[in-house]
């Protein structure tokens, strides 16, 4: 079975849309003390700041960002020297903040759901390429580099 090709930038926004959803609509227990939410929000900020300078890394050294494709530059420096996925790693702070933020136990299954999609088929296809291309330098990046933190 072959799955889908959805774009990482795309199901974040779709469990974003969801959890939120999910949050507001179903009757679960949420809390309302704002500094919570207000930590929410900060965390989905340092998550999507995260992201985004993952992809600026990319941009700035000219590499292909496109998941299913082959990639041009073995990118190890900035962030990149600290987590392998700083893109992957920001979305997933991004979902966790907006569980936080929207205050219902139920809005936790976007970040899972995420963690699953990327660190069990998004990663796992990209590490493959990418040791298909770079060979022995990546497999000296990826023991010294953690997948995500």
């Amino acid at each position: 079975m072959r799955l889908p090709r959805i774009l990482p930038p795309y199901l974040f926004v779709l469990l974003v849309v969801i959890s939120v959803s999910t949050g507001l609509l179903v009757p679960v227990h949420r809390w309302t003390d704002r500094s919570v939410v207000l930590a929410g929000i900060l965390l989905v900020l340092a998550g999507l700041g995260l992201s985004t300078a993952g992809s600026r890394k990319f941009a700035v050294v000219g590499t292909n960002i496109l998941p299913f494709e082959d990639p041009t530059v073995l990118v190890t420096t900035g962030l990149f020297s600290r987590t392998r996925n700083p893109m992957y790693l920001g979305f997933l702070l991004a979902l966790f903040g907006t569980t936080v933020a929207v205050g219902s136990p139920v809005a936790l299954l976007a970040p899972l759901v995420f963690f699953l999609a990327a660190d069990r088929y998004y990663i796992p296809f990209e590490e493959g390429r990418m040791h298909a291309v770079f060979g022995p330098a990546y497999g000296d990046y990826a023991r010294r580099v953690r997948r995500w933190i």
